[in-house]
């Protein structure tokens, strides 16, 4: 009933608009649901401990959570404070009036070990 009454709000022109609009923390298992190969690693990080970890960005203006390793140091020296292991927990945590703006900004690519 709900998706008949404003079919704009719900109904896209791609699974990718849709994906992007409703699931963009998970935006690649949206898209490709049955994947079995995982994709190659895009999002290289180093051996510090805390570079996989979501920051929130507010020097940029992006307002939005990070996990690209570019952290300030009090950030860093503090993880338990400012750091999170999902985009989701850190834009509740830090940008909860515009939580849905902030899950859809920055990479959507996981990270990983180089």
């Amino acid at each position: 009933y709900y998706i008949k009454s404003n079919p704009s709000m719900y109904i896209f022109a791609s699974i990718e608009d849709c994906c992007m609009e409703f699931f963009p923390w998970s935006f690649d298992e949206c898209i490709n649901p049955n994947q079995v190969e995982p994709e190659p690693c895009t999002n290289k990080i180093g051996d510090d401990q805390t570079d996989s970890l979501f920051y929130p960005d507010w020097i940029s203006g992006s307002e939005t959570c990070l996990n690209d390793g570019k952290e300030e140091d009090y950030m860093k020296s503090d993880p338990e404070t400012w750091m999170y292991k999902t985009r989701s927990d850190c834009c509740e945590a830090r940008f909860n009036w515009r939580y849905n703006e902030c899950m859809k900004s920055g990479s959507t690519a996981p990270p990983c070990k180089s």
